[in-house]
């Protein structure tokens, strides 16, 4: 008899991308092919338009316990530059109905630096994550890739700006300052 699994992770792309009825499919041959541990974490990366009420609801039956959402922001201005769909507002209603329906375990990622970020942005996205209550953030400092469609789009003058790290560092630093009272560590 082999030992019984204690975390199960479905990432490394957005597997809500799947219908409800595929993910109850998939949640449901992982129980019947292997032994989960009791308490066991089960958790999925999900983006904020994967989440509707019954993927949820699906999510939830199927013993998902935690799940990372790729926010990157709030801002939607930046949320179109950085290509993520939907409104900010819709991001965070996803987001606080996932854990209302009682995914408590759940984290956003945060892309900050990216191309002419204002303080301003960065406040409000750390404004939005601290009212979410959300269990944990993983920030990103963004890093541009040649062959991205953002970086076709930026000048130089903006690629250079994103080079700067005492700006980095600031807004780093802003990250840590404002959470920190919050009780984020």
């Amino acid at each position: 008899m082999k030992a019984p699994i204690d975390a199960v992770n479905f990432g490394g792309g957005t597997p809500t991308s799947l219908s409800p009825a595929q993910m109850k499919a998939v949640l449901t041959e992982l129980k019947n092919s292997f032994s989960i541990a009791d308490g066991a974490e089960i958790s999925v990366e999900t983006s904020a338009t994967g989440l509707s009420d019954e993927m949820i609801e699906e999510l939830i039956s199927g013993g998902v316990n935690r799940l990372s959402v790729g926010i990157q922001t709030f801002d939607d201005d930046a949320r179109k530059l950085l290509g993520r769909r939907g409104s900010g507002e819709f991001a965070a209603s996803r987001v606080a109905a996932a854990i209302k329906a009682g995914i408590r375990n759940t984290s956003v990622d945060l892309i900050y630096n990216y191309p002419a970020e204002t303080d301003k942005q960065l406040l409000n996205d750390l404004e939005t994550i601290s009212r979410l209550d959300v269990a944990g953030i993983s920030l990103y400092s963004l890093v541009l890739h040649e062959k991205t469609p953002l970086y076709r789009r930026l000048d130089e003058k903006e690629k250079a700006e994103m080079l700067n790290m005492r700006r980095e560092k600031e807004l780093f630093d802003m990250i840590f300052d404002k959470l920190e009272p919050r009780g984020y560590k």
